[in-house]
């Protein structure tokens, strides 16, 4: 480069390229000035969501903290790599990998039995593992269970998604795209509520004894831990017949312990995905 005319202090140049990545290693370029008596300066590195810096190592350089350094020219953001360097023979080497979606999720199911109708609520705490998080899916009863959605909220409002059903045999996929993604090692607060009138639902004082056959709304997520809680309210008794295997009951003297509201007359615990159906007596 040739000035146009002569200067004394300093002057801003901007010089931008780019580079395929080859075999997961980056290799920061390096820009001498020449005949320069001395050199340093800053190197932010910004990745996207879909790779995360796995090793790097450093030459005449250091790792600074992006959110807190202000340097003139550099916009820093809480997700950058922000370095200084020094010297004449100064590198960065990033060794980067992909970065896969996984999520956790820990949930609480709720029956609830009265003499109107049965009802689910479901409680889910998705994390977001490694990338950002854009949309979650929940699966369902099928159409002829009728167990209807009564609500759903994310993060206890109504607003900041959309949702959609898919039929998929003989159940339904709830689809929810967020507004706003949940970012990495952050969560998402789910509540799903569902209702269903049986038929013939009507409790004169000389009623016979019946059973319901409660559905379990299925996570889609890599690691699933929670509870199933079951009360009856008023002068009805619900009792669990059958459940699925994963679950695992939970001895009353264990329950307060485990922050469980005194409503609820039985608990489980599950630590793997659940499928299935809770037939209630």
């Amino acid at each position: 480069m040739r000035l146009r005319s002569a200067k004394v202090g300093a002057m801003a140049l901007h010089i931008k390229a780019a580079a395929a990545r080859s075999e997961g290693l980056w290799r920061a370029p390096r820009v001498t000035l020449a005949s320069a008596a001395f050199e340093r300066g800053y190197v932010m590195v910004n990745t996207d969501e879909e790779l995360r810096v796995r090793s790097e190592k450093l030459i005449e350089a250091s790792r600074e903290d992006a959110s807190a350094a202000q340097v003139p020219g550099i916009i820093t953001t809480s997700a950058a790599r922000l370095y200084f360097h020094w010297g004449d023979e100064w590198s960065i080497d990033l060794g980067l990998a992909e970065a896969v979606l996984r999520k956790s999720v820990k949930e609480h199911q709720r029956f609830i039995v009265s003499a109107e109708q049965v009802t689910l609520t479901g409680d889910f705490e998705v994390t977001a593992i490694d990338r950002e998080l854009f949309d979650i899916s929940f699966v369902l009863p099928g159409k002829a269970e009728q167990w209807n959605l009564r609500r759903i909220r994310v993060n206890n409002k109504r607003k900041g998604f959309e949702y959609h059903m898919e039929e998929e045999g003989d159940k339904r996929v709830l689809r929810m795209e967020l507004a706003r993604p949940v970012m990495p090692e952050k969560v998402a607060n789910v509540r799903i509520e569902l209702q269903h009138v049986p038929s013939d639902w009507q409790w004169p004082s000389d009623a016979a004894q019946r059973s319901v056959k409660a559905p379990l709304i299925e996570s889609e997520a890599d690691t699933i831990s929670g509870h199933v809680l079951v009360s009856a309210q008023g002068n009805l008794d619900a009792e669990p017949a059958t459940v699925p295997d994963e679950l695992e009951a939970v001895p009353v003297a264990r329950m307060s312990s485990l922050q469980i509201p005194g409503e609820f007359q039985y608990a489980y615990s599950y630590k793997t995905p659940i499928k299935g159906w809770v037939k209630l007596d």
